[in-house]
């Protein structure tokens, strides 16, 4: 797939499988292996077999006298199985072919590799084992960067490649096409002419040296006790040695753009799991790790010339998917399918310059690189971090990327189109995007996804913009819901490069990224595009639009031209007839304007002089055009708000109104606003935008201009502006129920509550409920709502807040993490306040320390990896014991992992998952808590002398609090790993880890807390509902009566009924039914008139 034009090539493919692997290869021919494992299966005469038989070059058989001599001539005589070409078979079957995707991936046997997509036993990361920079869980660090021979060696080889590719440029641009020969590159001196010199250009010698450099054994042995190390770079050195006398007076003259190394990616699974030798760290040896969804695109870049700029170009896929109906995720000009290009600048390393600085880095007894082979002409490193700075949203999505670097003479170079699916590990945040094609002759619309960030389910959400970076700003209503918002600003300063947004709610509360905002280039759409001597005017011209194109012929095929023709066409084809149109010379350049069609989405071009071509090398010149926009309609329009009516909250002041007016109207427009009584004109726009003022209440806004001939055009919208609602008051409010006490039926086991926070309390709300001791944290809020739990009988149900400014300071009484041992053994006691660890393993169980934490690790067999900690004294009213667990899988035959607080040997609070649930588990039963692999903060609090709170947080997820009492001293702590494991090659992946154990208790001075309570009475059981012993409707329709088998003495009987059970139901007490009940049967009549229809329910008020 060509990017720029979109022009597509096939290839067929014959899919292969080794057959008893190599073995043919050293022992000779073997028909018998086609005899019994091939030809029996090859039953499709449309789609035979094609066998290849190996021969290995580095071992026994291959390449020998016997090999050749003998079993050569066997195979093709063998009798049974016709010789063919590859080509032919291909030509005669290849119709039957399939249209497929081919997965990247390397030779499946060498060591360190495991068939790797991007050939990791040629081309490694870079790395820096212990580095902070290091990518989370592995050895890579792609910012310092690390080092490897393997990440080293493609510095040179890129820098070589740039020196000959320019050098073969100018000298054919200089002395014409075809003056750079293969064949003398290949053979300086000709072999089948004895020997004899060829008089190889200066060019077509250093292609010669260079090309020496690129066996890809160099990089497969990769120097251990080989120099291997040293050879790309030598060749470069010698090769650039050999150009630098007839580069020193070329420079100006090159046309060539900077050489970019294929662009990396590392991780290679963002967000899922990677496989690798890098995964392999000090107290975690797993190659499988899961990765998190943050990832880096790294490359080698070089030109003659230095790079003025290199940026890495990625988009977001609308759907998800690449679809093989169409090409749009494979060329730069994309389509529907895809979003727009965001530009992500890649920051500069230089790279070690000595044989002595690359030695260290290699830090290898076995690599020494030596400064005779060093090349002094090297690739600069470059890379690019993806996160949600960088690209918002761009967890759980398909990518398309690739890198664009320019020199500067303005010569550019795009790599080929990338792709990646980035998998959501649940880390990110709030996100938002710009419309496509950010520009300045373009409305620039603003999608705000609020999920995850500061402005989680609130309202309203206003836009905050910068068209100058920052110097001034504007506030902007959006429009939505449901977290979701949008703004179209319908004017872009026509002098703005950037835009800058962030979000808030108007009070104060603002999401900006986590401080770093977000932001877009703004392209201006009249300034020309220079590449490889070709500018177009506008530089991203419109379809539909007239473009202006200018060619620069100096140092090019055309430099002496007397006269210049354009052969122009769109979307790679639709091309003028050749020579194509005249170009005028205007000073140094020739220049032509036409008109684009209307449905180009990219124009292509080259230019002649009617017998010499230059078509950029091959490749012609293809610029993208934007999409044909039509023309703006008639009359007076009202784009924003798009819809005729609506609402918006009291905070919300003014609103913007936006619109289009037509080329039929004249003079300026007026606006109207009935809710404020105001009115006031605005300057005729095709696109206008007006600020105005709102009233509480319904706002008719109307925009009218004078048609010309005679006539009025009027569009309205109406926003109706919620009306003042106070503030809450300080404190917590309990607002439902509204009565002190509250009474509910047996039935009713629990009870929503509704209520109030102030702007006064910081943290979390807690309820608790001393009737059942139960109780929980949650969100606060300022309209909050929570249920609570009932047991029968009276709840006393309070809910509590603090006051900010009151929190009570913490002092921590004892402290250990893993990090503070090198082995973790039985005895051993590092970190402060706590007793030794008794550390108890069975036969197939283990302990260790790492990185990662305490780790555990136990096989099924009834193994126990079990680690206790005595504390200091036991936990006090007050004191809070906290620890960091997290686990992997568990094993779904009794594995177990979990951690406990206990007196002795008697456990008193415990957390922990069974293998085969869903939830983790305490004494009090099965929580909503999900496994999950992310980490578990516990926080367990003595609150009296036998109660306790205690908070669980997964990480990425939402802290529960639950409460209980215990009995006796917690005195000691315990974890374990028990049965979590099998032989199934995942074991590592079940691995438990503990770490962060401390104790802390609260400084002198008690937080200020708001509370409010309330009672609800639960009634015992013993009150029945109402039973209906008979229903009957009397003669003529005029009566409707109920005949209950039992009554409560004392309790209020009564018919309810609604009109109505969908959507909603209206139950209300029919007037006149009332009866109090006796404790025997009773009778209820309706006798006031029935309706035609009506829904019945009978009931009590205690």
């Amino acid at each position: 797939m060509n990017p720029d034009t979109g022009a597509e090539k096939t290839i067929v493919l014959v899919p292969s499988d080794d057959i008893e692997s190599y073995k043919a290869g050293y022992s000779g021919w073997q028909q018998g292996i086609i005899d019994s494992y091939i030809a029996p299966y090859a039953n499709d005469s449309s789609r035979p077999c094609l066998v290849m038989p190996a021969t290995d070059g580095d071992n026994a058989w291959g390449g020998g006298s016997s090999s050749w001599d003998g079993d050569a001539p066997s195979l093709m005589n063998n009798g049974s199985y016709p010789g063919v070409a590859v080509q032919d078979f291909v030509n005669q079957y290849g119709g039957a072919a399939d249209t497929v995707h081919v997965e990247d991936g390397a030779w499946i046997f060498p060591e360190t590799d495991y068939g790797s997509p991007y050939f990791l036993k040629w081309v490694e990361p870079p790395a820096k084992s212990g580095s902070s920079n290091c990518v989370y869980n592995t050895q890579i660090d792609c910012e310092t960067p690390g080092f490897t021979t393997k990440f080293y060696s493609w510095a040179p080889v890129m820098a070589g490649a740039n020196w000959c590719e320019t050098a073969e440029q100018i000298w054919t641009n200089l002395n014409g096409a075809g003056t750079v020969a293969a064949w003398k590159i290949q053979a300086p001196y000709d072999n089948l002419a004895g020997g004899a010199f060829t008089s190889p250009n200066v060019v077509e010698r250093a292609w010669h040296i260079y090309l020496c450099g690129l066996d890809s054994g160099f990089n497969y042995y990769g120097g251990l006790g080989n120099d291997d190390e040293v050879k790309t770079s030598l060749a470069t050195r010698r090769a650039v040695e050999m150009l630098q006398g007839f580069m020193s007076t070329n420079m100006a003259n090159d046309h060539t753009p900077p050489t970019v190394f294929k662009p990396q990616r590392f991780p290679w699974n963002p967000g899922a799991y990677t496989f690798g030798w890098f995964n392999i760290i000090p107290g975690n040896g797993n190659a499988l790790k899961k990765m998190r969804s943050e990832f880096y695109i790294w490359t080698h870049a070089y030109d003659v010339n230095d790079i003025a700029s290199i940026a890495v170009k990625v988009r977001i896929d609308n759907d998800g998917v690449n679809s093989l109906s169409n090409n749009q995720n494979e060329t730069y000009a994309g389509g529907s399918d895809v979003g727009s290009w965001v530009s992500v600048p890649m920051t500069k390393r230089v790279l070690p310059q000595t044989a002595a600085a690359l030695t260290t880095a290699a830090n290898n007894s076995q690599i020494e690189y030596f400064s005779q082979a060093v090349s002094p002409e090297v690739a600069d490193y470059y890379f690019a971090k993806i996160n949600d700075a960088a690209l918002s949203g761009f967890r759980g999505k398909l990518l398309d990327y690739y890198i664009e670097a320019t020199d500067t003479l303005g010569n550019t170079s795009k790599s080929d189109i990338q792709h990646v699916w980035v998998e959501d590990d649940g880390l990110g945040g709030s996100s938002m995007s710009f419309s496509a094609d950010p520009r300045n002759c373009a409305p620039l619309a603003v999608t705000f996804t609020a999920t995850g960030g500061n402005l989680d389910g609130v309202t309203p959400v206003y836009e905050q913009i910068s068209f100058d970076n920052g110097t001034n700003w504007s506030s902007y209503l959006m429009s939505g819901g449901g977290n979701v918002w949008s703004y179209t600003n319908a004017t872009v300063p026509s002098n703005a490069t950037s835009a800058i947004v962030c979000f808030h709610n108007g009070s104060g509360l603002y999401d900006n990224n986590s401080g770093a905002n977000w932001s877009t280039a703004i392209r201006d759409c009249n300034a020309a595009v220079f590449s490889n001597g070709v500018s177009i005017n506008p530089g991203y011209p419109a379809a539909g639009q007239t473009v202006t194109v200018s060619y620069d012929a100096t140092g090019r095929n055309l430099a002496s031209a007397t006269n210049v023709n354009i052969h122009y066409g769109y979307n790679g084809s639709g091309w003028t007839t050749p020579p194509g149109a005249a170009m005028t010379k205007v000073g140094s350049y020739w220049t032509y304007s036409y008109a684009i069609p209307a449905g180009a989405s990219s124009i292509v071009m080259c230019f002649n002089n009617g017998s010499t071509w230059d078509n950029n090398g091959g490749n012609n010149w293809t610029f993208a055009v934007d999409p044909y926009v039509a023309p703006v309609p008639d009359n007076v329009v009202i784009t924003n708000p798009v819809v005729a009516t609506s609402a918006v909250a009291y905070a919300v002041s003014n609103c913007v109104v936006q619109g289009t007016a037509g080329t039929n109207l004249t003079g300026n427009l007026s606006w109207t606003n009935s809710g404020t009584g105001t009115g006031g004109t605005l300057a005729y726009a095709a696109s206008w935008s007006q600020s105005l003022a709102l009233a509480v209440g319904s706002n008719r806004i109307a925009v009218s201009a004078a048609i010309i001939g005679g006539g009025v055009s009027t569009a309205a919208v109406v926003v109706v502006r919620a009306a003042y609602v106070p503030p809450p008051p300080d404190g917590v409010v309990i607002t439902n129920p509204a009565a002190a006490t509250v009474t509910v039926a047996n039935a009713v086991s629990n009870y929503v509550l509704q209520g109030t926070a102030g702007t006064n309390l910081t943290g979390s709300l807690a309820w608790t409920n001393a009737l059942n001791a139960h109780g929980s944290g949650f969100l606060r809020t300022t309209y909050w709502t929570q249920t609570v739990d009932l047991a029968v009988g009276t709840n006393l149900v309070t809910v509590s807040g603090v006051i900010s400014g009151s929190e009570a300071g913490t002092a921590t009484n004892a402290a250990d993490s893993a990090a503070n041992y090198g082995s973790w053994t039985n005895g051993s006691n590092a970190g402060t306040g706590f007793g030794a660890w008794t550390l108890n393993t069975a036969s197939n169980s283990g302990l260790w320390a790492s990185t990662s934490g305490f780790g555990f690790w136990s096989h099924e067999g009834d193994n126990l990896a079990e680690a206790i900690r005595s504390l200091a004294a036991p936990l006090a009213t007050g004191q809070t014991f906290s620890v960091h667990m997290k686990n992997g899988w568990i094993w779904e035959s009794g594995g177990s992992v979990g951690v406990a607080l206990r007196s002795g040997g008697t456990t008193l609070w415990q957390l922990y998952f069974n293998g085969g649930d869903t939830f983790y588990n305490t004494p009090a039963g099965v929580t909503d808590i999900g496994w999950t692999d992310t980490g578990l903060d516990i926080a367990f609090t003595v609150t009296g002398t036998n109660t306790f709170s205690v908070e669980v947080h997964p990480l990425g997820g939402s802290a529960r609090q639950y409460n209980g009492t215990f009995a006796g001293s917690i005195d000691n702590f315990r974890a374990w790993s028990y049965n979590n494991g099998t032989l199934d090659g995942q074991n590592s992946n079940r691995d438990f880890f503990i770490d962060r154990l401390q104790i802390t208790s609260p400084l002198p001075g008690t937080e200020s807390n708001s509370t409010a309570t309330v009672l609800v009475v639960r009634e015992a059981s013993g009150n029945p509902p109402p039973d209906i012993a008979d229903f009957r409707l009397a003669s003529g329709s005029s009566e409707l009566r109920f005949s209950l088998a039992n009554s409560i003495s004392g309790a209020t009987y009564a018919v309810w009924a609604s009109s109505v059970l969908i959507p909603t139901q209206n139950w209300q007490i029919v007037a006149g039914t009332e009866k109090e009940g006796d404790g025997n049967s009773i009778d209820l009549s309706i006798t006031n008139g029935l309706p035609p229809t009506n829904f019945y329910r009978t009931g009590y008020v205690p």
